[in-house]
């Protein structure tokens, strides 16, 4: 699975774009000034079929891989059973190749829960409650379009555009949703996962 993931040092979050292919391609323009090497997507890159195309081939170049969301999951099982949704060759190939969740290097890439995570999503509702406790080292997903981050000891300050991350200490981080114009670079050499924000 992912021969070479993680191979690279510096990687985006997309969440949630719901085919807004507009935002996609500035979040993309944003990232080729910033060195980017790799797209993670983080699910619901569209909501309806005829959206696909166009998303695929703004990320077309790109090395892309990731997890699909809600919005996608009916219409990948249509791929699935053979349905023809009037889809470029490319854009099957990209859709198809996600995943429900990836787990690479103890690092979590998921649109919802992780998995083996609690069920119980109040940490998502109040920011006072500190997230299940994970066996990963970092979770990455989306679905809930709210930019926040935490640890084992609850809700970190992601207000400053930069979250360091310390080794020893267990990540839940949501980069925001395209929709709102937001993203993250995770610069692994340093550590770093920088929230990005676009104009939309």
């Amino acid at each position: 699975m992912l021969t070479g993931a993680l191979g690279v040092q510096r990687i985006a979050l997309f969440a949630d774009a719901h085919g807004h292919v507009d935002l996609l391609r500035q979040a993309l323009d944003a990232c080729r000034v910033q060195a980017v090497e790799e797209i993670v997507l983080l699910g619901d890159l569209i909501d309806r079929s005829d959206q696909a195309d166009a998303c695929a081939l703004a990320l077309a170049g790109w090395k892309a891989w990731g997890v699909f969301g809600n919005h996608e999951q009916a219409m990948l099982s249509s791929l699935l059973i053979g349905d023809d949704l009037g889809w470029r060759p490319e854009t099957i190939d990209l859709f198809m190749g996600l995943e429900e969740y990836i787990v690479v290097q103890n690092i979590c890439f998921c649109h919802d829960q992780p998995p083996s995570a609690s069920q119980n999503g109040d940490h998502f509702v109040n920011r006072a409650i500190a997230p299940a406790s994970s066996p990963y080292h970092i979770v990455f997903s989306g679905h809930t379009h709210f930019r926040h981050a935490h640890d084992e000891r609850g809700p970190l300050d992601v207000s400053t555009g930069r979250l360091s991350l310390n080794p020893q200490r267990r990540y839940r981080i949501n980069p925001g949703a395209l929709t709102a114009g937001q993203f993250a670079i995770w610069d692994r050499a340093a550590s770093l996962v920088r929230f990005c924000t676009i104009r939309p």
